[in-house]
């Protein structure tokens, strides 16, 4: 049963607070802005709660003492703070007008061993009373007026917990432990930002149950929910969650949800609200910065897949534990090992095992005692991106560059020698030029050092394939055989002088652009061509509504662009296939396949064979 309070200025409550102690109890406090009392001592446990230690203590009292009559008792023992527990209640003083009879001076007779009487005989015969002096008993006195009591503050007294409602919350619990049971194979692959919010919004719901129901078997059930999130966010290390802190307020979980001033939260369920209210926005945010929904900023770098995922996970949690019992641990060695991670993530079948290791790295990096390693902490953030393309680029593992070397290495096995045969050595050139950059001009000329007089004479229609790009590559090859530098935008007017029929639209190829346009409206598409081409980017935006930017394909632009593809920034790729080396193609089209968007081959770039070839690669009726 809960009784009612009297609110307790601070003196009044030091007062209380002194004269328990005194006689044997603890009294603590803990909170800022929900303060919470706990006085207790053997067998026996009273909490209480308010905005300040006073009012915590005042709710304290009323719950220990919850009659007036009780509080009045309390009051007046309480007043001798160093008198003995068992020692007797202070009495009343006696009405006025009477007075008590002086106790006699001698000694008191012993106790008689008789049996008593009952009470009702031995009030048959009472000894009388002495008189009272009429003439001189005073007139009796008007009660006294309650002094006015403004500063007292009254709080509604607590409804009583039932044993339904204990039952209820401790079946809250559980059914929050048993969700963080069932998700721990879908935690674990999260971002680390993402991971923190989870645990936040789940914390702060375990908390809440508690305090609606603060009794000591509910607390205890909310104090192994929270040991279950505590030991997950050890083990997986995704930075400070405010919410398992001990003294932690609402308004410190407002201030980790980013919202102004802590948001005001009053309580834990608001902070619950508030948190799974973020949860609730964040796809959408997610989406739109590039993200996957696990907040990873890395989904297309992690493809190819590797073979054999799980087993190889398993390889790298062993190399992980190696490497970091090792002293010193080496850097470079965790920062590889963090890529390997990287890669699998989305691959692996055991979440939480690949978490478990991905934890002990970005626990290792953040050990001050020693040294923090920043190299590996951006290797493991969110937003952290391979140097190459793809992880698996980066690891030496991609499939396809392996097949790229392999290739290389056996086109160069079988270097022409002096005395091949010229159409055996122009066979064996265009090869070279379909590997792109695996295989440079500089190791072609190199290999074909005997042909120089060859290469230098040969014109690029005297190749066995009619690949327009290679002429490009032939035009530098010869150049660099002069000791002549070719750059990037110098005009090809061979190139020019072969005109494309689809280079002009007629009133055919208005009705084309007609039936287009609903296809890519909207979209967002690169451009990739070697020259500035002003015009052209005009009318496909005005005439299909692309969203076009124009790159100028040099090395670092490329890179760029492939980037941007790996992140989903277009939604299709348009190539003046006539303008750019074969490189471009080999480094952007299976990009540009691996993310599922079209890689559209324009010939010369101009506005008729964009739009003829969009026709074409997206089967527009």
């Amino acid at each position: 049963m809960h009784g009612s309070f009297e609110e307790l200025d601070q003196g009044a409550a030091e007062r209380e607070r002194e004269a328990l102690e005194a006689r044997g109890y603890r009294v603590a406090f803990d909170g800022d802005t929900v303060v919470t009392c706990l006085v207790e001592r053997e067998g026996e446990r009273w909490q209480g709660l308010g905005t300040t230690q006073a009012g915590a203590l005042s709710h304290a009292l009323g719950r220990m003492l919850p009659s007036r009559l009780a509080r009045d008792l309390w009051r007046a023992r309480a007043a001798d703070p160093v008198a003995p527990e068992d020692a007797a209640v202070t009495e009343t003083p006696a009405p006025p007008g009477l007075e008590a009879a002086p106790e006699p001076e001698t000694e008191a007779p012993p106790l008689s061993t008789a049996p008593v009487e009952p009470a009702r005989e031995a009030a048959a015969d009472p000894e009388p009373a002495p008189e009272l002096e009429p003439a001189t008993a005073p007139a009796p006195e008007a009660p006294a007026e309650p002094a006015p009591r403004s500063h007292v503050t009254r709080a509604p007294s607590p409804p009583p917990i039932a044993p339904e409602d204990v039952a209820d919350a401790l079946a809250r619990l559980q059914g929050e432990r048993d969700r963080t049971a069932a998700d721990r194979p879908r935690l674990a692959r999260k971002a680390p930002e993402l991971l923190r919010l989870e645990l936040l919004a789940r914390v702060s719901r375990i908390r809440a149950i508690q305090g609606q129901c603060p009794v000591d078997e509910v607390e205890r059930a909310a104090a192994t929910a929270v040991r279950d999130l505590t030991a997950l966010a050890k083990a997986w290390w995704p930075g400070s969650v405010s919410a398992m802190q001990l003294r932690a307020t609402p308004l410190d979980a407002g201030a980790e949800l980013g919202l102004p001033g802590g948001g005001r939260l009053h309580d834990w369920a608001e902070a619950a609200d508030a948190a799974d209210a973020r949860l609730a926005a964040l796809p959408a945010e997610l989406a739109a910065a590039g993200r996957d929904d696990d907040g990873w900023a890395d989904a297309r770098a992690c493809a190819p897949a590797p073979s054999a995922p799980d087993a190889r996970l398993a390889e790298v949690v062993a190399a992980v534990d190696k490497a970091l019992a090792a002293k010193p641990d080496d850097p470079g060695e965790l920062e590889a090992l963090a890529a390997r991670l990287r890669w699998l993530r989305p691959h692996v079948d055991d979440g939480p095992a690949w978490a478990d290791a991905v934890g002990k790295l970005r626990r290792r990096a953040s050990m001050r005692s020693l040294g923090t390693l920043p190299g590996l902490a951006r290797r493991l953030a969110s937003d952290g991106l391979p140097s190459a393309s793809t992880w698996a680029r980066e690891l030496g593992e991609d499939p396809e560059a392996k097949a790229l070397k392999q290739k290389r290495k056996a086109l160069m096995r079988r270097s022409p020698v002096a005395g091949t045969p010229e159409e055996q050595v122009l066979t064996w050139l265009a090869a070279a030029f379909e590997l792109g950059d695996e295989l440079p001009n500089a190791k072609i000329a190199d290999a074909l050092a005997a042909h120089r007089e060859l290469l230098l004479s040969v014109d690029s229609d005297d190749l066995p394939r009619a690949e327009r790009v290679h002429r490009r590559r032939l035009r530098s090859l010869q150049a660099a055989l002069r000791g002549e530098a070719v750059s990037d935008d110098e005009d090809d007017d061979d190139l020019d002088a072969d005109v494309d029929p689809d280079d002009n639209v007629d009133d055919a190829g208005e009705a084309e652009v007609v039936r287009l346009r609903p296809h890519v409206d909207g979209k967002r598409a690169l451009f990739l061509t070697n020259r500035a081409s002003p015009e052209i980017e005009s009318e496909l935006r005005d005439r299909l509504g692309l969203d076009v930017k124009l790159s100028l394909v040099d090395q670092r632009r490329r890179q760029s662009a492939a980037k941007a593809l790996s992140h989903g920034g277009y939604d299709l790729v348009i190539v003046a296939h006539r303008f750019v080396g074969h490189d471009v193609d080999f480094d952007l089209g299976p990009r540009a396949k691996e993310v599922g968007i079209p890689y559209v081959r324009a010939s010369s770039g101009r506005f008729g064979s964009v739009v003829r070839a969009l026709v074409r690669d997206l089967g527009v009726a």
